[in-house]
């Protein structure tokens, strides 16, 4: 994991994000007594699952994991096991659900994503649930990815994927509210296939939503659901007010930053007027981010957020010509913001970068971004913009 995914996985930010997708996620979902959990990680998921079920048993493949987590819930309703998903060690029909929130694109590859898919159906007991989330391919993903195992899942192909492995789609939702780039969320929902019989049940057969059975006692004839939600980390942007404002929305820290929201025409000495940006809200109003456009084909993000943890703004950038940086240092306070954050330069050399983002008027921002490549003795602007809104 690198120094960018080690530091969102470990933030207040993206707990917060967790706890939204697990709770989209389960709603209106019954899992039953006895519950899978795959791939849980450190366990900010586990902690939420465990509190709905009455058992839960985790699989996690790195044994440094399982370990700490074993060591952590040791005496709660969680038991923690090391090993692959894509192989169980348990007994047909064994759980009543199972769950993976955020691990299928850790899988090494496709063949075995379709493995553990197909564990997943073999493990829970017939009418029981599969319900879980994952992240989609975009700049961002593949930023904090560098160094690490990423197989995105495509939504386009994912529903052949899960008929291939057992289960029937019904319908795939979208939502553009649950992720800390304000992208959309895809739901699916799959019924699990089986045949009923007078003395078994098979359940590599397709099953129609109308069933007649004869002896109804017989069985329990249930259609089961599986909610697997894609976070795509770049789409369209959208400011997201939630139904219940989070603690984000009065706090006076991050509302710091606010001036710099809304629609711009970004003019540089180079090109006036020709770029455009929007600064919008996301994660319950939690997350700053802009998106930004030259007009010739080099678009980006940047993406700030105050931590309550360290009372500190972090911030990062990322473009479509492959370009990243980490801000590590920041402070928003009377209308200004500085970004400060270390990189290197194309042979190697460290680089300190400077952003600054300074409110002129009401209407009117002024940013410039500043690099050093003597640790900070003198620095280079290496951009200049004034930008303008464009609806006064």
């Amino acid at each position: 994991m690198n120094r960018l995914h080690h530091w969102l996985c470990s933030s207040s930010l993206w707990r917060k994000a967790v706890q939204q997708r697990v709770r989209w996620v389960l709603e209106s979902v019954e899992l039953g007594p006895n519950v899978l959990e795959l791939g849980p990680g450190p366990g900010l998921t586990t902690d939420l699952l465990r509190r709905k079920v009455q058992h839960l048993t985790a699989i996690e493949v790195d044994p440094r994991l399982a370990w700490s987590l074993r060591s952590r819930l040791r005496d709660s309703n969680v038991k923690v096991i090391t090993g692959d998903a894509t192989a169980m060690p348990f007994s047909d029909g064994r759980f009543s659900s199972a769950a993976g929130f955020t691990m299928l694109h850790h899988v090494p590859s496709r063949d075995l994503q379709d493995k553990l898919l197909r564990e997943a159906w073999r493990v829970i007991e017939p009418g029981g649930l599969f319900v879980g989330c994952d992240s989609l391919q975009g700049p961002f993903m593949r930023l904090i990815h560098l160094g690490d195992t990423l197989v995105p899942v495509d939504p386009n192909t994912f529903g052949a994927r899960l008929e291939a492995a057992g289960f029937h789609v019904l319908k795939i939702e979208k939502n553009s509210r649950l992720s800390v780039s304000g992208a959309a969320t895809v739901r699916a929902q799959v019924a699990k296939k089986f045949e009923a019989r007078v003395v078994d049940l098979r359940r590599n057969t397709v099953m129609h939503q109308n069933i007649a059975i004869r002896n109804r006692s017989c069985f329990r004839i249930l259609m089961s659901l599986v909610v697997l939600a894609g976070c795509l980390w770049c789409a369209a942007p959208g400011a997201y007010s939630a139904t219940e404002p989070g603690p984000c929305a009065a706090d006076s820290a991050t509302r710091q930053f606010d001036y710099w929201l809304g629609d711009w025409v970004i003019s540089t000495n180079e090109k006036p007027g020709t770029a455009t940006s929007k600064v919008y809200l996301s994660l319950d109003k939690c997350a700053v981010i802009e998106s930004w456009n030259d007009g010739n084909g080099h678009a980006g993000e940047n993406i700030f957020a105050y931590s309550v943890d360290d009372h500190s703004w972090r911030g990062m950038f990322v473009d479509n010509r492959g370009h990243a940086h980490v801000f590590v240092d920041g402070k928003v306070a009377d209308g200004a913001a500085e970004f400060d954050g270390p990189s290197r330069g194309p042979n190697a050399q460290a680089v300190l970068n400077r952003i600054k983002i300074v409110r002129v008027s009401v209407n009117e921002v002024k940013q410039t971004w500043e690099k050093s490549t003597d640790s900070g003795a003198t620095w280079t602007t290496v951009f200049s913009g004034a930008y303008s809104r464009t609806n006064p």
